[in-house]
């Protein structure tokens, strides 16, 4: 559908009286742009089909990681541990009891986080191995063109 044969177009199109060599020659030459043009628009379509076959899940980020990068397959991604959240609320919403202790009480440590520690925790951690050989903004691109929009991550060396 995309690949025409522009030289057997024009063949079929130029009358049989004006078919003389010369003038072959000189319609290819014509021709030959457009045939270029079409060679990148196909080499850039191809490239789009590709990238479109893939999403944000895991299963597809670690395999497009993984055919440009490392041929064994050893890239893979693992999701962080999440710190817990404490909230405190009002002895008037009835929630559950959040209780604060002093340092003399001993009892177990009960950090509370600002709303910006939270959301700079990180989603998922791609682990590559030492074997692989990347640049780390090459593998950024591909990570940002394909997760999620809004979720963190990091890239480990193992």
């Amino acid at each position: 559908m995309f690949s025409p044969d522009f030289k057997k177009i024009l063949f079929n199109l130029l009358p049989h009286f004006l078919r003389e060599t010369k003038n072959l020659d000189w319609l290819n030459s014509l021709i030959n742009p457009v045939e270029t043009i079409n060679g990148l628009f196909n080499s850039a379509r191809n490239l789009i089909l590709y990238r479109l076959q893939f999403t944000g899940q895991v299963n597809y980020l670690e395999r497009v990681l993984n055919e440009r990068f490392d041929p064994l397959f050893g890239i893979f991604i693992s999701d962080s541990i999440q710190p817990d959240r404490h909230y405190i609320f009002n002895t008037a919403e009835l929630r559950e009891d959040t209780f604060l202790f002093n340092t003399s009480e001993a009892a177990a440590d009960t950090y509370i986080r600002s709303q910006t520690e939270h959301d700079n925790a990180i989603d998922f951690t791609v682990n590559v191995p030492l074997t692989v050989i990347f640049t780390y903004p090459e593998i950024n691109g591909i990570i940002n063109r394909y997760r999620q929009a809004g979720s963190q991550y990091n890239i480990v060396t193992f």
